[in-house]
């Protein structure tokens, strides 16, 4: 039998009995960045790092993520980055999609590459005015 003997271990129990599917690659990159402080963030894989990096707690990866996505926010480049995001829950927590969105609504809703977004984000554009 097992003796719990702080409340230190109590929660290091509770944080490994908890469930998230972590992203392989984006572990593995993580890894690295805590020995090399170097990571490299792109649109295909800014989602996984910023689930991953908030499941992680590590903050710098995160501000990272969101700093990335500022600067990649554009008109033509919307779909690239939304593409992957068929979460409503993802999406409301970006305060600078929102605004992005509520800014570009014309341009992006006569758009040739609007068609192509998820349904997902089409439905959260559309609920969000």
């Amino acid at each position: 039998m097992i003796q719990i003997k702080s409340e230190d271990e109590v929660e290091l129990i509770n944080r490994s009995s908890s469930t998230f599917d972590l992203n392989e690659s984006c572990f593995e990159s993580v890894i690295n960045w805590l020995y090399s402080k170097w990571i490299v963030i792109n649109i295909e894989n800014f989602k996984s790092m910023l689930e991953v990096s908030s499941h992680l707690k590590v903050e710098s990866i995160k501000n990272s993520c969101f700093t990335f996505i500022e600067r990649n926010l554009t008109a033509e480049k919307t779909h690239d980055l939304l593409k992957n995001c068929r979460d409503e829950n993802f999406l409301q927590n970006f305060v600078v999609f929102n605004s992005f969105l509520s800014r570009h609504f014309l341009r992006i809703m006569n758009s040739e590459y609007f068609l192509e977004f998820p349904l997902e984000v089409v439905k959260y554009i559309l609920s969000h005015p």
